[in-house]
């Protein structure tokens, strides 16, 4: 697919996915040669690595192992 494709395919711009063919963060194939400028195809399953490199978990988020919020209880006071 197309750079622009691409962009709506993981709903980000088009300026990011030419930074990401740029810097090497995603695969591409340049596609013509000659005076036009290049152009460059990105494959759909290596958009869907990208985006799963980029999942992150709610217990991650959260900042407990299992995403399960505690909080200590002081019996102490409670049962005064």
């Amino acid at each position: 697919m197309s750079p622009e494709q691409a962009a709506n395919y993981i709903s980000h711009s088009v300026d990011l996915v030419y930074d990401m063919i740029r810097g090497g963060k995603i695969p591409f194939i340049k596609k013509g040669t000659g005076t036009k400028r290049t152009q460059y195809v990105v494959d759909r399953l290596d958009l869907d690595k990208w985006i799963e490199s980029k999942k992150e978990s709610n217990a991650a988020s959260l900042g407990s192992p299992d995403g399960i919020r505690t909080r200590s209880l002081d019996l102490e006071r409670v049962t005064s």
